[in-house]
């Protein structure tokens, strides 16, 4: 009686290792609140500062209210002077413009901070910053207004200041805690530019070294990683 033949045990299959079609998510870094913060209070006081030149420019450009002195002290020289309302609407309109700048610049610059401490000492600094425009531009050439209100006879008419009408407070008990009307259009669009980029920004943490690279862009190594 033969015996059954053996045969080599055949050697395990070999199987291909699986194909890589990613990098690892490196660590999120970890948010430096103190440097964050830190930045947002020199927004706030970059911006307080500019508020210098802010309100010589708005005594340049503002029209001046023509006027007239009586015997009864001075008075406007046209009953619904168009100029009246003329210094409120420069202001706006400065800061305006100066808060979309502003908005746009810090989001370039400070691209390392973005977020809400950032966004707070924008906002912030842009409300005393048109406070201090508003003080400035109508101080010059006040006292010459004064000095000409004193010694000006019956019948002359001169210029007064530019003066901010709109330019009001948020009181509390009395005490004025929030600006608003034409001193909050400066905050208002530079809040506006930076939460508007923002939103369209790429970058869900905002800041482009704090985010993994997008698997639709920069996640596969087309020559290596793809079969």
């Amino acid at each position: 009686m033969s015996t059954p033949e053996k045969y080599p045990t055949p050697p395990p299959p070999i199987w291909p290792e699986p194909a890589v079609y990613g990098t690892p998510a490196p660590p999120r870094p970890r948010r430096d609140w103190p440097r964050e913060i830190l930045a947002g209070l020199l927004v706030v006081l970059t911006i307080s500062v500019l508020g210098a030149p802010l309100g010589v420019l708005w005594s340049a450009l503002a029209p001046r209210v023509l006027v007239q002195m009586t015997a009864d002290g001075p008075l406007l020289a046209d009953a619904e002077p168009e100029e009246y309302v003329g210094s409120d609407v420069v202001f706006t309109l400065i800061g305006l413009a100066v808060g979309v700048l502003l908005g746009l610049g810090v989001w370039l610059l400070l691209r390392r901070w973005r977020g809400a401490a950032v966004l707070l000492g924008l906002m912030v600094g842009s409300l005393l910053g048109a406070c201090v425009a508003w003080q400035i531009g109508r101080r010059i050439g006040l006292d010459d207004y004064a000095e000409i209100k004193r010694t000006a006879q019956a019948g002359w008419q001169f210029y007064r200041p530019p003066s901010l009408n709109s330019g009001e407070f948020f009181r509390i008990l009395g005490v004025p805690v929030f600006p608003r009307g034409a001193l909050a259009a400066q905050a208002l669009a530079a809040v506006f530019t930076y939460t508007m980029i923002a939103g369209w920004s790429r970058f869900p943490g905002l800041r482009p070294d704090s985010d993994t690279k997008s698997e639709s862009s920069e996640g596969y190594e087309w020559g290596r990683d793809r079969p």
